[in-house]
């Protein structure tokens, strides 16, 4: 569910008017301006206390059956305790519309499939490659994904916006869990790794093979802010990466806002373990720098100013037909 990514010289036009418009995920020229849906995405439970450690189990199954009644595409509820991310959660379908435009369903779309207006409250969104239920088909890397709605990075915005919590190492003290309930199982993701990165990392992408789970775990934890002492995570674990836009590296037009995303990464519980406090969270002295000047072919760096003036692409790659 790539669909952040830098549009190349063959569909320029597109990518001058995304650069114009887009104040959210997709690089999307063709969605115009909508009158605001009412709220339908509030969970329907108060919202969970703030504790000394934020652990509570959250009862989310009403929350889900409720939302699967009002939309078939519902595969599950998120909840991160301390936060207002409280809600369903669709599987992303791809050209289901007839718009010309190809983007993913759910981009620009409420949870009843509503359109919006760019950079608005659209859907939470499960990545179309996912497989979440049943349990026994779990994907190893279950991705999910949602708008950062305030444009500055605000923990205390609308829909993934409050993922920034995950900042401040005191807040990843108190809330070590994030809870998905699915349509067979409640399940706990325990924290391993937050940070910022550019898409290329492939963060989001399903991982078939172990191989390709231990590489990515490797990566996150040489990016995260913070290392995590107490949670070992391997690549027999099955994971939820959850990610949304930032603009610490930029904004609008800037090629940091297009490739760098603020990310966390979480590992299953087995329902043998049992929630406990963490405490051995500490600062990350030397984390992975992002670096998002680079081509959209092959990844070669280059300097910002060349990646801005050839779309995103090396001389090479932009010579090439």
């Amino acid at each position: 569910m790539n669909f952040f990514k830098f549009f190349n010289k063959d569909i320029l036009t597109k990518l001058l008017l995304a650069a114009i418009l887009t104040a959210s995920f997709s690089i999307s020229g063709c969605n115009k301006k909508t009158a605001e849906t009412k709220d339908t995405m509030v969970s329907s439970k108060i919202k969970i206390k703030i504790t000394k450690d934020q652990m509570e189990r959250p009862n989310l199954r009403e929350d889900f059956e409720k939302a699967k009644k009002q939309n078939s595409d519902t595969v599950a509820w998120i909840s991160i305790p301390g936060t207002d991310i409280n809600y369903p959660v669709v599987q992303d379908l791809q050209n289901r519309s007839t718009s010309t435009c190809s983007e993913d369903y759910y981009a620009h779309r409420d949870f009843l499939g509503n359109r919006v207006a760019i950079g608005k409250e659209s859907a939470i969104m499960s990545h179309k490659a996912n497989a979440i239920s049943p349990f026994e088909k779990l994907s190893n890397n279950v991705v999910i994904s949602g708008h950062n709605v305030n444009l500055d990075d605000n923990p205390n915005g609308k829909m993934f916006a409050p993922l920034n919590n995950f900042k401040d190492i005191e807040f990843s003290k108190k809330t070590p869990y994030i809870f998905l309930t699915t349509e067979d199982k409640d399940l706990v993701y325990e924290v391993f790794a937050s940070y910022n990165s550019e898409e290329r990392f492939g963060y989001f992408l399903p991982k078939e093979s172990k191989k390709e789970m231990a590489e990515m775990i490797k990566e996150a934890k040489k990016r995260s802010n913070f290392i995590y002492d107490d949670v070992k995570v391997s690549d027999k674990d099955k994971v939820l990466t959850l990610y949304t836009c930032t603009y610490s590296f930029g904004r609008w037009k800037s090629l940091g806002y297009y490739r760098v995303k603020y990310v966390v990464q979480a590992r299953l519980l087995s329902d043998e373990e049992k929630l406990r406090a963490v405490d051995s969270i500490r600062e990350n002295p030397s984390p992975t720098p992002v670096y998002y000047s680079y081509c959209a072919r092959c990844n070669k760096e280059m300097t910002v100013e060349k990646c801005s003036a050839n779309y995103g692409l090396c001389d090479s790659c932009k010579n090439k037909k």
